[in-house]
């Protein structure tokens, strides 16, 4: 599992979360051409670093457009990203909100538990 760590307090997150599981802080998405590139059908990076071969700014934003639609948000697996607090109170891993630990569906995005 690939994980990024919040920079507020150093938790382990699953990559595909936008805000923290444990304090609810943005997490800034990690970027890498390689990984856009290998990530959005097998598309060959050989080259690219030779002479006379340049990535406008234009191929990078559409290679990063490509990868962020690799992730299906409607996925069990995604939804299972949630990871509670030991109260039972979570972080919505897509807008950030704090939901008491009643509620399975979060109150500001309606994203489900």
């Amino acid at each position: 599992m690939k994980i990024t760590t919040c920079k507020k307090c150093r938790y382990k997150n699953n990559i595909t979360v936008k805000y923290c599981q444990r304090c609810g802080q943005p997490l800034k998405e990690k970027f890498s051409l390689r990984g856009a590139l290998e990530g959005s059908g097998g598309v060959s990076i050989a080259g690219m670093g030779s002479k006379n071969i340049s990535l406008g700014p234009l191929g990078v934003e559409a290679a990063r457009n490509d990868a962020r639609g690799i992730i299906d948000t409607n996925t069990a697996e995604y939804r299972a990203i949630v990871d509670p607090l030991p109260d039972g109170t979570w972080f919505c891993p897509d807008c950030g909100f704090h939901n008491s630990d009643k509620t399975k569906t979060c109150k500001s995005c309606k994203r489900q538990f």
